[in-house]
């Protein structure tokens, strides 16, 4: 049976032991909902644990929202940065050591690879990448660009020197 939920919201909840957050998520190695809890017992003052709570619960629910999941935040922490703020990172490091031709084609493979997968995912964040959008756009660079073998070659050599 394929499991459609992703989450259940975050809500506020007081047991013996004190006030915590509680949510679910999938976990993406089982497929299975995981509830996570936040403590808040370490603010002593009540009103001021409920505001906080309030503030928590706002952005974990709007975070939860747009497909955040903490266990991938945990295993690539990076994961949900912009594809064009991951390639501006990159470049800012291999600015320093590689030669301006060199530069210079990174930036068109960059462009090119940058434009065809925003135009096919409905967010550019570095998790949504797969092996699939790879074959997929090495096919589309070969088949229906026409660009040759060589081409091709390089273009995966350079998408493989980056994920």
């Amino acid at each position: 049976m394929v499991n459609f939920v992703k989450y259940y919201p975050a809500i506020l909840k007081k047991n013996k032991s004190g006030h915590y957050i509680e949510y679910y998520v999938t976990n993406p190695d089982t497929g299975k909902l995981v509830r996570k809890r936040i403590k808040l017992n370490r603010i002593k003052n009540a009103r001021q644990r409920k505001q906080i709570a309030t503030e928590i619960i706002k952005d974990l629910n709007a975070k939860l929202a747009e497909g955040w999941n903490p266990f991938i935040e945990q295993e690539a922490p990076n994961g949900f940065s912009t594809i064009q703020h991951a390639f501006q990172k990159y470049l800012e490091i291999k600015t320093k050591e590689l030669r301006p031709e060199t530069l210079r084609s990174l930036n068109v493979y960059i462009g090119k690879w940058i434009a065809w997968v925003c135009n096919r995912l409905d967010k550019c964040y570095v998790v949504n990448i797969t092996r699939k959008h790879v074959t997929d756009y090495l096919h589309y660079m070969y088949v229906e660009k026409g660009n040759g073998e060589k081409y091709v070659n390089n273009t995966l050599k350079f998408i493989s020197s980056f994920y």
